[in-house]
């Protein structure tokens, strides 16, 4: 089911499974390892993952929900692009950086949760997802006035 290389999962090799659990060791998600694995619906997560490369889960089209675990500190470029059926995101309290597209073109998303750590946000992380959401942050944080900028709707936590 997966191509591991020590604590990288390197890729997921594409079945009729929906949900699908990644090993407790796996550290990495390395680029590309979900990439057009549209009968995924749920993915769980080890809660010490810290990174997950670019175009990951890229049009991972019937992703429905998965778990971003705290100790994430990377998500690369264009990772979680054209999930179309994910509706809400938890940015992991330990990143402190989100990449251009990281989120975009994500027809159902509904709710942002960035947490005040994030201290850079990459011009148009969540493009294409037709301001329809809303961005739960913290008053005066970066993740503020990213929203400002871009016009989404933002509610205070």
């Amino acid at each position: 089911m997966f191509t591991i290389n020590g604590t990288t999962l390197i890729k997921y090799h594409s079945s009729d499974d929906t949900v699908i659990v990644v090993p407790e060791h796996i550290t990495a998600i390395a680029d590309y390892a979900f990439y057009y694995c549209d009968n995924i619906t749920k993915v769980v997560l080890p809660k010490g993952l810290t990174s997950i490369g670019k175009y990951a889960f890229h049009e991972c089209d019937n992703l429905e929900e998965i778990n971003l675990p705290d100790s994430i500190t990377y998500i690369g470029e264009s990772a979680f692009t054209l999930c179309k059926n994910l509706e809400t995101l938890t940015i992991p309290r330990e990143m402190n950086y989100i990449g251009s597209n990281t989120f975009s073109c994500m027809s159902s998303l509904k709710s942002v949760y960035i947490h005040e750590n994030v201290t850079y946000i990459a011009p148009n992380p969540f493009h294409g997802n037709h301001k329809k959401f809303t961005v739960y942050c913290k008053k005066g944080s970066y993740a503020m006035e990213m929203a400002k900028k871009y016009r989404y709707k933002r509610k205070y936590i």
